[in-house]
């Protein structure tokens, strides 16, 4: 399931870890989560193909956003998520990367949180 192999990337990324330790959690993150933190979440997963059909590979493209208190904090952890996952590949997957960054605020918690989201794209064999 390459839901587990995104996160297994991340919690073993010196650089994430260093910042978040293994505060890694699928959307919606809890609300009292220490913070920071990185959230991710499915958008899209299709399959890919060829004018002679599909291929065993599928293209998966996640939001991974990252939560801190305050928003350069939230910066510097989406630099090191974008680090760990830009040309991220292993035994499943082919290539990833990160293809947008925009900056978000989680006005709806107390206190409120500053965040980056990435939208990453993950090309996996099946």
């Amino acid at each position: 399931m390459i839901e587990a192999n995104l996160v297994a990337e991340l919690k073993a990324d010196a650089g994430v870890s260093a910042l978040v330790g293994t505060r890694v959690y699928s959307a919606p993150m809890p609300e009292k989560a220490a913070l920071p933190a990185v959230q991710w979440q499915l958008i899209s997963n299709v399959p890919e193909r060829v004018a002679s059909g599909t291929l065993n590979y599928r293209r998966a493209r996640f939001q991974v956003t990252t939560w801190a208190a305050d928003r350069l904090f939230a910066i510097n952890v989406a630099a090191a998520v974008r680090a760990c996952l830009d040309e991220w590949s292993d035994s499943t997957t082919q290539v990833a990367w990160v293809s947008n960054e925009f900056d978000i605020y989680g006005n709806d918690f107390n206190p409120a949180r500053h965040g980056r989201a990435l939208d990453t794209i993950v090309v996996f064999k099946e």
